[in-house]
Protein backbone atom coordinates (compact mmCIF):
# COMPACT_ATOMS: atom_id res chain seq x y z
CA UNK A 1 0.00 0.00 0.00
CA UNK A 2 1.48 3.38 -0.99
CA UNK A 3 1.62 5.98 1.82
CA UNK A 4 -0.82 8.87 1.33
CA UNK A 5 0.74 12.35 1.30
CA UNK A 6 -1.16 15.64 1.18
CA UNK A 7 -0.28 17.13 -2.21
CA UNK A 8 -0.50 20.71 -0.91
CA UNK A 9 2.30 20.24 1.64
CA UNK A 10 5.40 22.06 0.42
CA UNK A 11 7.77 21.87 3.39
CA UNK A 12 9.94 18.76 3.21
CA UNK A 13 9.87 18.32 7.01
CA UNK A 14 6.06 18.34 6.94
CA UNK A 15 6.10 15.72 4.21
CA UNK A 16 8.39 13.48 6.24
CA UNK A 17 6.12 13.93 9.27
CA UNK A 18 3.05 13.11 7.19
CA UNK A 19 4.74 9.99 5.91
CA UNK A 20 5.67 8.90 9.41
CA UNK A 21 2.14 9.40 10.73
CA UNK A 22 0.65 7.49 7.82
CA UNK A 23 3.17 4.69 8.10
CA UNK A 24 2.31 4.33 11.78
CA UNK A 25 -1.37 4.01 10.87
CA UNK A 26 -0.59 1.41 8.21
CA UNK A 27 1.58 -0.52 10.66
CA UNK A 28 -1.25 -0.54 13.19
CA UNK A 29 -3.70 -1.79 10.54
CA UNK A 30 -1.26 -4.51 9.50
CA UNK A 31 -0.94 -5.61 13.13
CA UNK A 32 -4.72 -5.79 13.53
CA UNK A 33 -4.98 -7.78 10.31
CA UNK A 34 -2.24 -10.13 11.48
CA UNK A 35 -4.07 -10.69 14.77
CA UNK A 36 -7.24 -11.58 12.87
CA UNK A 37 -5.40 -14.01 10.61
CA UNK A 38 -3.61 -15.49 13.61
CA UNK A 39 -6.91 -16.09 15.37
CA UNK A 40 -8.35 -17.71 12.28
CA UNK A 41 -5.38 -19.95 11.54
CA UNK A 42 -5.23 -21.11 15.16
CA UNK A 43 -8.63 -22.80 15.33
CA UNK A 44 -10.65 -19.78 16.39
CA UNK A 45 -13.74 -21.88 16.86
CA UNK A 46 -12.23 -23.79 19.77
CA UNK A 47 -12.69 -20.64 21.89
CA UNK A 48 -16.24 -20.01 23.11
CA UNK A 49 -15.69 -16.26 23.33
CA UNK A 50 -15.03 -16.01 19.58
CA UNK A 51 -18.17 -17.68 18.26
CA UNK A 52 -20.17 -14.48 18.71
CA UNK A 53 -17.41 -12.33 17.20
CA UNK A 54 -17.36 -14.15 13.87
CA UNK A 55 -20.51 -14.66 11.83
CA UNK A 56 -21.65 -16.09 8.51
CA UNK A 57 -23.15 -13.69 5.97
CA UNK A 58 -25.11 -15.12 3.05
CA UNK A 59 -23.50 -13.39 0.07
CA UNK A 60 -24.66 -15.12 -3.08
CA UNK A 61 -25.22 -12.57 -5.82
CA UNK A 62 -28.80 -13.03 -7.01
CA UNK A 63 -27.79 -11.57 -10.37
CA UNK A 64 -25.15 -14.26 -10.91
CA UNK A 65 -26.78 -17.05 -12.96
CA UNK A 66 -24.06 -19.52 -11.99
CA UNK A 67 -25.00 -19.17 -8.32
CA UNK A 68 -28.77 -18.86 -8.62
CA UNK A 69 -29.33 -21.83 -10.93
CA UNK A 70 -29.39 -23.95 -7.78
CA UNK A 71 -31.26 -23.18 -4.57
CA UNK A 72 -28.51 -24.79 -2.53
CA UNK A 73 -26.34 -21.64 -2.46
CA UNK A 74 -28.70 -19.90 -0.04
CA UNK A 75 -27.51 -22.33 2.63
CA UNK A 76 -23.90 -21.13 2.38
CA UNK A 77 -22.19 -17.84 3.17
CA UNK A 78 -18.92 -16.04 3.87
CA UNK A 79 -17.16 -15.90 7.23
CA UNK A 80 -17.10 -12.30 8.54
CA UNK A 81 -15.18 -10.53 11.27
CA UNK A 82 -15.50 -6.80 11.94
CA UNK A 83 -17.33 -6.30 8.60
CA UNK A 84 -14.52 -7.99 6.69
CA UNK A 85 -14.48 -11.32 4.88
CA UNK A 86 -12.17 -13.89 6.45
CA UNK A 87 -10.98 -16.97 4.57
CA UNK A 88 -11.84 -15.38 1.23
CA UNK A 89 -11.74 -18.49 -0.94
CA UNK A 90 -14.43 -20.46 0.88
CA UNK A 91 -18.17 -20.67 1.50
CA UNK A 92 -19.33 -21.93 4.91
CA UNK A 93 -22.43 -23.99 5.63
CA UNK A 94 -24.77 -21.73 7.61
CA UNK A 95 -26.57 -24.65 9.28
CA UNK A 96 -23.31 -26.24 10.43
CA UNK A 97 -22.03 -22.95 11.79
CA UNK A 98 -25.21 -22.49 13.83
CA UNK A 99 -24.32 -25.78 15.54
CA UNK A 100 -20.70 -24.70 16.07
CA UNK A 101 -19.38 -26.93 13.32
CA UNK A 102 -17.18 -25.52 10.56
CA UNK A 103 -17.91 -27.07 7.18
CA UNK A 104 -16.57 -25.09 4.25
CA UNK A 105 -16.24 -25.49 0.49
CA UNK A 106 -14.14 -23.66 -2.08
CA UNK A 107 -16.03 -20.96 -3.95
CA UNK A 108 -15.62 -22.83 -7.24
CA UNK A 109 -17.02 -26.11 -5.93
CA UNK A 110 -19.87 -27.78 -7.79
CA UNK A 111 -23.45 -27.47 -6.62
CA UNK A 112 -23.53 -31.27 -6.55
CA UNK A 113 -21.11 -31.35 -3.61
CA UNK A 114 -23.19 -28.80 -1.73
CA UNK A 115 -26.41 -30.71 -2.40
CA UNK A 116 -24.86 -33.95 -1.11
CA UNK A 117 -23.78 -32.16 2.07
CA UNK A 118 -27.26 -30.74 2.72
CA UNK A 119 -28.84 -34.17 2.20
CA UNK A 120 -26.36 -36.14 4.29
CA UNK A 121 -25.78 -33.67 7.11
CA UNK A 122 -29.10 -31.85 7.36
CA UNK A 123 -31.70 -34.08 5.65
CA UNK A 124 -32.60 -31.22 3.34
CA UNK A 125 -33.86 -32.39 -0.04
CA UNK A 126 -33.56 -29.65 -2.62
CA UNK A 127 -35.94 -29.52 -5.53
CA UNK A 128 -33.25 -29.77 -8.16
CA UNK A 129 -34.09 -30.44 -11.81
CA UNK A 130 -33.01 -33.81 -13.15
CA UNK A 131 -32.01 -34.25 -16.78
CA UNK A 132 -33.02 -37.51 -18.40
CA UNK A 133 -31.69 -38.23 -21.86
CA UNK A 134 -33.71 -40.62 -23.96
CA UNK A 135 -31.73 -42.40 -26.65
CA UNK A 136 -33.44 -43.11 -29.96
CA UNK A 137 -31.12 -44.66 -32.53
CA UNK A 138 -28.44 -41.99 -33.11
CA UNK A 139 -30.37 -39.09 -31.63
CA UNK A 140 -31.10 -37.96 -28.09
CA UNK A 141 -34.05 -36.26 -26.49
CA UNK A 142 -33.35 -34.40 -23.26
CA UNK A 143 -36.17 -34.27 -20.74
CA UNK A 144 -36.12 -32.05 -17.66
CA UNK A 145 -37.80 -33.43 -14.55
CA UNK A 146 -38.15 -32.18 -10.99
CA UNK A 147 -36.10 -33.84 -8.28
CA UNK A 148 -37.91 -36.36 -6.07
CA UNK A 149 -36.71 -38.01 -2.88
CA UNK A 150 -36.99 -41.50 -4.37
CA UNK A 151 -34.40 -40.54 -6.98
CA UNK A 152 -31.70 -41.00 -4.36
CA UNK A 153 -32.00 -44.76 -4.74
CA UNK A 154 -30.19 -47.06 -7.14
CA UNK A 155 -32.62 -46.27 -9.93
CA UNK A 156 -31.28 -42.72 -10.03
CA UNK A 157 -27.61 -43.66 -10.08
CA UNK A 158 -27.77 -46.16 -12.91
CA UNK A 159 -28.62 -45.82 -16.57
CA UNK A 160 -30.72 -48.12 -18.70
CA UNK A 161 -30.90 -48.87 -22.40
CA UNK A 162 -33.48 -46.12 -22.78
CA UNK A 163 -32.23 -43.43 -20.44
CA UNK A 164 -28.90 -41.88 -19.48
CA UNK A 165 -28.88 -39.80 -16.29
CA UNK A 166 -25.53 -38.13 -16.85
CA UNK A 167 -25.88 -35.21 -19.24
CA UNK A 168 -22.10 -34.71 -19.28
CA UNK A 169 -21.79 -37.92 -21.29
CA UNK A 170 -23.98 -36.45 -24.00
CA UNK A 171 -22.09 -33.17 -23.95
CA UNK A 172 -18.81 -35.05 -24.46
CA UNK A 173 -20.31 -36.97 -27.38
CA UNK A 174 -21.55 -33.80 -29.03
CA UNK A 175 -18.20 -32.05 -28.63
CA UNK A 176 -16.43 -35.11 -30.04
CA UNK A 177 -18.52 -34.78 -33.21
CA UNK A 178 -17.25 -31.20 -33.62
CA UNK A 179 -13.41 -31.31 -33.52
CA UNK A 180 -13.10 -27.54 -33.92
CA UNK A 181 -14.43 -27.17 -30.37
CA UNK A 182 -11.41 -28.94 -28.90
CA UNK A 183 -8.68 -28.62 -31.55
CA UNK A 184 -7.59 -25.04 -32.15
CA UNK A 185 -5.42 -26.09 -35.09
CA UNK A 186 -8.57 -26.76 -37.13
CA UNK A 187 -9.92 -23.22 -36.94
CA UNK A 188 -7.10 -20.71 -37.03
CA UNK A 189 -9.28 -18.17 -38.86
CA UNK A 190 -12.59 -16.90 -37.49
CA UNK A 191 -12.13 -19.19 -34.51
CA UNK A 192 -14.51 -17.28 -32.26
CA UNK A 193 -17.33 -17.18 -34.80
CA UNK A 194 -16.91 -20.84 -35.77
CA UNK A 195 -17.03 -22.00 -32.18
CA UNK A 196 -20.00 -19.80 -31.40
CA UNK A 197 -21.94 -21.47 -34.19
CA UNK A 198 -20.88 -24.95 -33.08
CA UNK A 199 -21.81 -24.31 -29.46
CA UNK A 200 -25.20 -23.15 -30.62
CA UNK A 201 -25.59 -26.49 -32.43
CA UNK A 202 -24.78 -28.32 -29.20
CA UNK A 203 -27.19 -26.06 -27.32
CA UNK A 204 -30.01 -26.98 -29.69
CA UNK A 205 -29.03 -30.64 -29.58
CA UNK A 206 -29.48 -30.61 -25.80
CA UNK A 207 -32.96 -29.14 -26.18
CA UNK A 208 -31.76 -25.75 -24.88
CA UNK A 209 -31.85 -26.99 -21.29
CA UNK A 210 -28.34 -25.87 -20.32
CA UNK A 211 -27.77 -22.12 -20.90
CA UNK A 212 -25.70 -21.52 -24.02
CA UNK A 213 -23.10 -19.41 -22.21
CA UNK A 214 -22.46 -22.20 -19.69
CA UNK A 215 -21.71 -24.98 -22.18
CA UNK A 216 -18.09 -23.92 -22.94
CA UNK A 217 -17.41 -23.55 -19.20
CA UNK A 218 -18.76 -27.02 -18.41
CA UNK A 219 -16.72 -28.50 -21.25
CA UNK A 220 -13.57 -26.70 -20.08
CA UNK A 221 -13.96 -28.16 -16.58
CA UNK A 222 -14.37 -31.67 -18.01
CA UNK A 223 -11.38 -31.26 -20.35
CA UNK A 224 -9.10 -29.76 -17.69
CA UNK A 225 -9.93 -32.51 -15.24
CA UNK A 226 -9.04 -35.11 -17.88
CA UNK A 227 -5.69 -33.44 -18.55
CA UNK A 228 -4.88 -33.41 -14.85
CA UNK A 229 -5.74 -37.10 -14.38
CA UNK A 230 -3.83 -37.97 -17.54
CA UNK A 231 -0.67 -36.24 -16.28
CA UNK A 232 -0.93 -38.06 -12.97
CA UNK A 233 -1.22 -41.43 -14.70
CA UNK A 234 1.73 -40.65 -16.97
CA UNK A 235 3.93 -39.90 -13.97
CA UNK A 236 2.93 -43.11 -12.23
CA UNK A 237 1.87 -45.90 -14.57
CA UNK A 238 0.65 -47.99 -11.65
CA UNK A 239 -2.14 -45.51 -11.02
CA UNK A 240 -5.56 -46.39 -12.37
CA UNK A 241 -7.51 -43.39 -13.70
CA UNK A 242 -10.59 -42.93 -11.55
CA UNK A 243 -12.16 -40.12 -13.53
CA UNK A 244 -15.50 -41.44 -14.75
CA UNK A 245 -15.17 -39.85 -18.21
CA UNK A 246 -11.56 -40.85 -18.74
CA UNK A 247 -12.12 -43.41 -21.51
CA UNK A 248 -14.69 -41.28 -23.30
CA UNK A 249 -12.17 -38.43 -23.48
CA UNK A 250 -9.30 -40.38 -24.99
CA UNK A 251 -9.98 -38.66 -28.31
CA UNK A 252 -8.25 -35.63 -26.78
CA UNK A 253 -4.91 -37.44 -26.51
CA UNK A 254 -3.66 -36.60 -29.99
CA UNK A 255 -4.60 -32.94 -29.55
CA UNK A 256 -2.88 -32.72 -26.17
CA UNK A 257 0.25 -34.49 -27.44
CA UNK A 258 0.43 -32.23 -30.47
CA UNK A 259 0.06 -29.13 -28.30
CA UNK A 260 2.81 -30.31 -25.95
CA UNK A 261 5.08 -31.04 -28.90
CA UNK A 262 4.64 -27.53 -30.31
CA UNK A 263 5.24 -25.89 -26.94
CA UNK A 264 8.49 -27.82 -26.43
CA UNK A 265 9.95 -26.69 -29.76
CA UNK A 266 12.59 -23.91 -29.51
Amino acid sequence: ISPMVDSVVSNSDDIIESLEVDQQRLHQEDQESSVTKHLFTNEIFERDDLWNVFNIVQQVDVNNPNKTSSGVWKYFGKLHYDNQIIDEGYFYCISCYANRVTKKYQTNTSTGNLIKHMIRSHDILLEQPIYRIKRENDSYTVVKEEFRGDMLGNSFNTSTDDFIYDINQILIDEVHKRPQLYDSALCRKNKHQIRQELWFEVYRKLNEIIPLERLPKIWKNIRDRYRKVRRTCEKDESKVPRYRYYEKLRFLDSVIDSSMSRSSQP
